[in-house]
């Protein structure tokens, strides 16, 4: 390896990979992608819910998924006491 520099830390020393050596490109020179299709038609229609999920994102994309973040100012109230109460101590350790 040669020396480093520090003003090139991030670099890829390998470089790309060379032609041919990617996963992708092995499967796409080996797969048939008209077989691949019919296949995954006979699992959705045998009921195959993976395949039909898969299809489905495929198509349509990715459904968006929410959480629900929301915070009752309730349930804060103990929270806080206990960290000024946290706060009290390491103030009173520190100094």
């Amino acid at each position: 390896m040669g020396e480093w520099k520090g003003d090139r830390a991030n670099i890829n020393r390998k470089g790309r990979p060379l032609k041919g050596d990617t996963l992708t490109e092995v499967l796409e020179a080996t797969i048939d992608k008209q077989e691949l299709a019919n296949q995954l038609n006979k699992l959705i229609l045998a009921g195959d819910i993976t395949a039909i999920k898969y299809a489905y994102d495929r198509i349509d994309g990715t459904a968006k998924q929410t959480i629900d973040n929301h915070v009752f100012q309730d349930d804060l109230h103990p929270v806080a006491e206990e960290l000024r109460e946290l706060r009290k101590a390491y103030d009173k350790n520190v100094k």
